[in-house]
This record gives structure tokens, sequence and C-alpha cells, in this order.
């Protein structure tokens, strides 16, 4: 199954957290822009989804940020603007995205088996998230238990005096 939605506005990463000294305790939070974020991407991901609950299973997620050219460029260069080479760090953007996920969209973002990240110019600024769900069985690696299993075998054709080549 693959959900895919847009969060509008200016697409952005995941910012530092930071501390505030309260008498002799440092407190530590999160930034005003970074909550507001973090609660459009997960209306966003809910509106797209409607009721489903998270996955249990792996899951794939592609960012794709579209940022509009900068009004000081030339018209040519803006309608031909090439890549995005400038801040926010590619690395930078899913972050955000994927904490919002976590526990929404699948149970542990450790689910997450692969992440792909673009950026690039378009029309209007936003970010495009597609999030696609696996079945357990799909991938290139046997689960963990399959491969204990087989692991376990080879240590038994060792003892044995099998050669496994």
């Amino acid at each position: 199954m693959r959900i895919t939605f847009i969060v509008p506005g200016i697409p952005a990463g995941k910012a530092r957290p930071r501390f505030a000294r309260i008498g002799r305790h440092v407190r530590a939070y999160q930034p005003a822009a970074d909550a507001r974020r973090e609660s459009l991407v997960a209306l966003a991901y809910r509106q797209a989804a409607g009721a489903l609950p998270p996955h249990a299973g792996p899951a794939t997620v592609a960012v794709e940020a579209v940022f509009t050219p900068p009004r000081s460029w030339p018209r040519k260069r803006r309608e031909n603007p090439g890549f995005m080479l400038s801040k926010p760090d590619g690395d930078n953007i899913p972050k955000l995205i994927l904490d919002v996920l976590n526990g929404v969209a699948y149970t542990d973002d450790s689910h997450v088996v692969r992440k792909e990240v673009s950026k690039r110019y378009g029309e209007r600024d936003e970010t495009r998230v597609t999030v696609e769900f696996l079945d357990a069985g799909e991938g290139h690696f046997p689960a963990r238990g399959a491969t204990l299993a087989i692991a376990a075998g080879e240590r038994e054709d060792r003892r044995r005096g099998l050669n496994a080549f």
C-alpha cells in the first residue's frame, strides 16, 4: 500500500533542541516553528491515510522537497533553475517527517528500511511525501529468525565435517 501526501510551505529540516536555564536546572525544548511544521505533517498524513492504523511491518519513505526559485534570479534562470544546492541539507529534511510519522504511519521508525530524498525547484514551496508499506516477506534479506536458522544449520554441517562450499 502506498500513501502520498503534500505538506504545504517551505521545506525545512529538523531544528536542534534549544536549552533554557531555569534556576539551577537546564530545560530542553523544541522550537515553536518545528512544532508547527510537525503538526502540518501529521495533519496532511491523516487526511491522506484516513483512519489507517500504524503499520507494523517494513516501510519505505520518499521525500521530495520543492522550493520556489528566488525572485532575484533572472527570468531565464527561474524557468530552468537546475539543482537545488543550498540549505536546508537533504539529510535533515526527512528527519522531521520520519519523527512525526513514528507511531502514526508505522509503529516504530526502525521499520523504515529505505528513504529517498530529493530537492528541486518548482512552482510552489511544498514537501511531497510517499510512504509505502511493504509485506514482511518483501525485500532482499531473510527475516532475522531465518538467518539464525541458516547459521545454526551451517554450524551443524561444520561440526559433521561437511563443507558448505
